[in-house]
């Protein structure tokens, strides 16, 4: 594996070359920027928020890759818990709508969950989740601290802020109860049409739910953990294996049967907080949410701190390409290559800009191996290249004949995740596979969505080699990747997505702390992508 991680550290040096010399391929497709902003124009449409949930007051993030529960819970072995549908990632709170016409709840308050993945087939959807929100709604102490079945998912809530009302969610219906644990109403739970979104509606008709309209914060226990209807409090067990019929790394009784939880940060130390000697289980905090509407503050960011990351990053490109150019002329000079080294010669040329020698060192190279999905991806990202500033009719020609050579690449490369997680893949078929993945994605958030609408298709390349990435445990890679996916997900009108994503691109930047001591590719790239965040106010 370490050979593959080192490979794959320098594929990402290679496709750092190709990212920088597609960066500007969007502007010159003023044609499509155009009938953009035309379309907007026409379809400026405001929607009554009653219909959507009402304003959103609040968005909680919660890292991906943390549904471990306490550390060491694993999924059933059961096909019906897919990988990462118990992964919580957002969570959305509405304000409390009040007449909302036509609706079968007029008066009710809205919480949405996102999740990493959702339905395995969205013909045969699998309601597998088992939801438990506890919401403390006055913020005195009266409540509870118990769950709502006793030991249901083995964990306790702090003192200070008790629960008033629990809302369940077992599989695809729910019910509002109160703290003496009675049943006061049902909730309507729908799912989104790919299953990774899950809506809950709390009904407000009744007097018992009025105090929500009057609370000022709320607080929120989330707890996600795996349906089972055969099983106590409809939650599915914990044993040290897994099987078809309970989960898996069971360590203690007391364990929490808790997949994952709502806290923007690690939650494995509150979840493994339980006491074996005195038997009590473990304690966990609750988000507070400020229930009335304001404007998003903006975040003040420094002028100086972005105007220095700017010109430490100029230097570094700088320094960089006079390397490239050092040993493009090196290359140029001599009289034969081999073939890994005409391949270093076209990425070379194509990240100095010299597009006539990369476009013909690839098509020599494609002649003695017509297959290879290397050089497939980038024939094909130079064949795209070709639309730019070019007419309607030209810019539409090149960009298809471009995706003939991309879509190959990818399909030659199919399966290789499933490799890298077997530890079967070879570095050059991941080598090959991220090639792929990367020049489609790349070209797919370049060009004009209105026209191509590749930008959904760009999102799940980026988030594929992002996975690859994190396997091989490239976090500057990945990060990257995570923040493409972000970019292609606003692309195609999917902003919350875009938010988990870029969030997570945040975590793994912030993981990383010394920045000198990485490669100078990695480091432009790092460098690159923080002042990108740091100016979209995901990063301080």
């Amino acid at each position: 594996m370490n050979k593959i991680v080192q490979r794959t550290v320098y594929t990402g040096v290679l496709l750092l070359t190709f990212l920088m010399c597609t960066a500007g391929i969007i502007s010159s497709f003023m044609f499509g920027d155009n009938l953009q902003k035309m379309l907007n124009s026409v379809l400026n449409i405001r929607i009554y928020e009653p219909y959507i949930g009402g304003k959103v007051i609040s968005t909680i993030f919660d890292p991906l890759h943390d549904d471990n529960g306490s550390g060491s819970a694993v999924y059933p072995a059961n096909s019906f818990y897919a990988e990462g549908n118990l992964d919580l990632v957002l969570y959305t709170i509405h304000e409390p709508v009040y007449h909302a016409p036509w609706q079968a709840v007029p008066e009710y308050w809205q919480l949405d969950l996102e999740f990493r993945t959702g339905f395995q087939d969205i013909h045969k959807p699998d309601y597998n989740k088992t939801i438990y929100m506890y919401i403390d709604a006055d913020n005195v102490h009266s409540g509870s601290v118990k769950t709502l079945f006793d030991h249901g998912e083995n964990i306790s809530f702090n003192e200070n802020n008790p629960w008033d009302y629990a809302l369940a969610v077992t599989g695809s219906e729910g019910f509002v109860y109160n703290a003496m644990a009675e049943k006061i109403d049902e909730l309507e739970v729908v799912y989104s049409a790919d299953g990774k979104k899950v809506i809950v509606r709390v009904p407000l008709t009744k007097k018992e739910m009025q105090k929500i309209y009057t609370a000022q914060i709320t607080n929120h226990y989330v707890l996600v953990c795996a349906y089972s209807p055969l099983d106590y409090a409809e939650v599915l067990p914990l044993e040290r294996r897994r099987s078809r019929t309970s989960g898996g790394g069971l360590t203690s009784s007391l364990m929490p049967k808790v997949y994952d939880m709502l806290y923007d940060g690690d939650h494995r130390t509150m979840l493994s907080s339980w006491n074996e000697e005195t038997m009590e289980p473990a304690q966990i905090i609750s988000t507070a949410v400020n229930m009335k509407y304001t404007e998003a503050a903006v975040l003040s960011v420094s002028k100086e701190a972005i105007t220095k990351l700017q010109e430490q990053i100029h230097e570094l490109q700088k320094e960089h390409s006079e390397i490239q150019k050092q040993r493009y002329d090196n290359l140029k000079s001599r009289e034969t290559l081999s073939e890994e080294e005409q391949t270093e010669l076209a990425l070379t040329a194509l990240g100095l800009g010299d597009k006539e020698t990369a476009e013909a060192t690839f098509t020599v190279l494609l002649k003695r191996h017509s297959d290879n999905p290397t050089y497939l991806a980038y024939k094909g990202s130079l064949e795209s290249m070709k639309g730019a500033n070019a007419s309607v009719v030209a810019a539409v020609k090149a960009v298809n004949k471009g995706y003939t050579y991309l879509d190959r690449a990818v399909l030659l490369t199919e399966g290789t995740i499933e490799k890298v997680k077997n530890g079967s893949a070879s570095e050059e078929e991941v080598n090959a596979r991220f090639n792929a993945l990367l020049n489609r994605g790349g070209n797919s958030q370049s060009v004009p969505n209105s026209v191509f609408i590749k930008a959904a298709q760009g999102a799940l390349d980026y988030l594929e080699a992002a996975e690859i990435a994190r396997l091989t445990n490239n976090n500057i890679l990945a990060a990257g990747c995570y923040y493409d996916a972000g970019v292609c997900f606003n692309l195609d009108d999917k902003n919350n997505d875009a938010l988990v994503w870029k969030r997570e691109a945040s975590r793994l930047v912030k993981m990383t702390s010394d920045v000198s001591a990485l490669p100078l590719e990695e480091q432009i790239s790092l460098l690159t992508l923080k002042l990108k965040l740091i100016q979209e106010g995901l990063l301080q």
